[in-house]
């Protein structure tokens, strides 16, 4: 897919409703996690579900910000890979260098 196409994909996964469902269950599942964290009548005294609630909340982060990671990614490839090449040189001007 070229990174036109896919920016333009982007776009429409990110307006659509069905994204916006997605995000829905995602932000209440990373809410409901936060409250668990910080509510001291729960008893989250085990490291491993601490842990385990901490890592809902990085993966919700992940998620939510996934489509416009990915559109900056495709957005800096493109630039990169439609720079103009420069010949790079010693100094001299008279030798490439790899």
């Amino acid at each position: 897919m070229k990174p036109a196409e896919t920016i333009r994909s982007l776009d429409e996964l990110m307006q659509s409703s069905g994204w916006a469902t997605i995000l829905e269950g995602v932000t209440a599942e990373r809410e409901r996690a936060v409250r668990l964290l910080a509510d001291p009548k729960t008893s989250v005294d085990a490291k491993a579900e601490h842990d385990f609630l901490r890592g809902v909340i990085y993966a919700a982060d992940r998620m939510i910000e996934m489509p416009s990671v990915l559109k900056q990614k495709v957005e800096s490839m493109d630039k990169i890979n439609t720079a103009p090449k420069v010949r790079r040189t010693n100094g001299a001007g008279n030798h490439a260098i790899n």
